[in-house]
């Protein structure tokens, strides 16, 4: 049919034609090819879904389907409630399993200990190489003893059971021989059922403990360990292992504290010691001893970090610091981190210094963030020694020294005085302003005149980070050279150059 404007009209196909055609059309939709793949591209399909609930959630799809998750090698099961997951892995028949991930919901109810020996024996049945649960316990059930089943066909076993009481670790007469990698976390169990588990694994190579509870003393005695990690309170330490490259220790420090440490092949270190406050690690007077780090790395040797702060009574001390230091091991680089609120700590660094005359780098970070209006009370300790400013300490292989945070007071300039008596091969020193001292506020010639009568040492003074970007900065050489002042300009856009410093070289004209 023909209209006015010239168009043609098509006649439409009859309804019956219609329905027919759709009919057709939603019979080619029903065809379901993915179900024709065989069953090796499946489960293929399955485990790029990295999670059992989601792949057992395909049985709904298609007959063809049902079950086929049972047949993964791989099976997590995260965030899902333990009742579901022993129903799930009551279908898998499999015993062979690659991965199997267990991690129950917080908040959810907490297991029983019958409920984690349970969850432990059908893990263990299943067989697989690399076993990982997380599970929270009953705390009425926090003493009641959970075996742990023999898994052994396990090169990797993560047992994070909170208030689990897991003994023993191992059954008797069983033998872990293919285990190579050991985790346990905020658990509880004997020192001596982890010391009879490390001497029946041949393969141990990686041995990590954290937070578990009723660690009296960690003792790890193994020819094939090579990295430890051990975290949370314990009253001793007692390694021997010869093949141990990387370790790490956070510990507390308790009063009968006691460490013997033997591995020769260690390359990286990494000890950090708590102190509380009911301990006094004492070193002089009213300073104690908050914090211990004793770092070793491959490039940077031994490094010894102390964290020092004050009270506001005399110390009663129970251990004193100095004679720990000796028992330490060789250390070149060391950094004292000082909060003073008010006192003066010359005597007590220079004590401390005397300690540790082998080392070559020293970093000294003085917090007077709570720093007090008013000085020390009277008769402070601080002040009853005086002979400080005059002393020295031999520090013959020091050669780099940093003060971070310095405000030019006299107990300050005194100890930089110091610092250049005792070091008499040092090569540079850098002192770095506090955030509170600006151009107006600084004697910068009190600082000249110490630089100066060291002309073989490079000195540089940094303005901090928190300065403002306008300020200027000034260039000194010694009376034998001319002197010289350049301005250094900064775009105040420009975020990089936030940092203003005074850098003055002495040299020889």
């Amino acid at each position: 049919m023909k209209l006015r404007s010239g168009r043609s009209l098509e006649s439409q196909p009859p309804a019956v034609a219609r329905r027919r055609c759709r009919r057709r059309r939603c019979h080619v939709d029903k065809l379901d090819r993915i179900s024709d793949l065989p069953d090796d591209l499946l489960l293929h399909l399955l485990a790029r879904l990295r999670c059992a609930r989601a792949a057992a959630r395909t049985s709904l799809l298609s007959r063809r389907w049902r079950g086929l998750w049972t047949h993964l090698p791989d099976l997590s099961f995260v965030e899902v409630a333990p009742d579901a997951v022993h129903g799930a892995l009551a279908q898998v028949t499999r015993t062979d399993l690659t991965i199997l991930n267990i991690v129950s919901p917080m908040g959810y109810k907490n297991l029983s200990s019958a409920g984690v020996a349970s969850m432990l024996q059908t893990a263990a049945r299943l067989a697989p190489t690399e076993f990982s649960l997380t599970v929270y316990g009953d705390m009425n059930d926090r003493n009641i003893a959970t075996g742990v089943p023999c898994f052994h066909r396990a090169t990797s076993i993560e047992l994070h059971a909170q208030d689990i009481y897991l003994s023993p670790l191992v059954p008797p007469r069983e033998l872990p021989l293919l285990l190579e990698r050991l985790s346990f976390a905020h658990c509880r169990f004997d020192p001596a059922d982890l010391n009879d588990l490390i001497s029946r694994s041949p393969r141990l190579r990686v041995l990590e403990v954290t937070y578990c509870l009723q660690l009296a003393t960690v003792r790890v005695h193994s020819a094939s360990i090579e990295e430890l990690a051990f975290k949370g309170s314990m009253d001793g330490v007692d390694i021997e292992a010869p093949a141990l490259k990387k370790c790490t220790l956070a510990t507390s420090m308790n009063r009968d504290l006691s460490v013997s440490f033997s591995a020769p092949a260690v390359e990286t270190l990494l000890w950090s010691c708590l102190c509380y406050n009911f301990l006094n690690v004492g070193i002089d007077g009213v300073w104690s001893l908050c914090r211990l780090t004793l770092q070793r790395t491959i490039r940077g040797g031994r490094v010894l970090k102390l964290r020092i702060s004050t009270t506001d009574e005399v110390l009663r001390v129970n251990r004193n610091l100095m004679q720990g230091i000796i028992q330490l091991p060789k250390f070149s680089i060391l950094e004292l981190y000082i909060f003073t609120c008010g006192h003066v700590f010359g005597a007590m660094a220079l004590n401390l210094l005397g300690a540790c005359t082998a080392i070559k780098r020293l970093k000294v970070y003085i917090d007077q963030i709570f720093q007090r209006k008013d000085k020390c009370w009277p008769n402070c300790p601080c002040y009853e020694s005086q002979s400080w400013r005059n002393e020295n300490v031999s520090l013959v292989n020091l050669e780099q020294v940093e003060l971070t945070n310095f405000q030019g007071s006299d107990n300050e300039v005194d100890f930089l005085k110091s610092m250049f008596r005792s070091a008499t091969l040092m090569k540079t020193m850098t002192v770095t302003l506090s955030p509170w001292v600006f151009e107006w506020t600084l004697d910068g010639e009190k600082i000249n005149n110490i630089f100066k009568e060291n002309p073989s040492v490079k000195c540089c003074l940094y303005w901090s980070s928190d300065t403002m970007v306008d300020q200027k900065c000034y260039f000194f050489e010694s009376n034998k050279a001319r002197s010289k002042a350049r301005h250094l300009e900064t775009n105040e856009g420009n975020n990089t150059d936030l940092c203003k410093r005074i850098e003055m070289v002495w040299r020889e004209g």
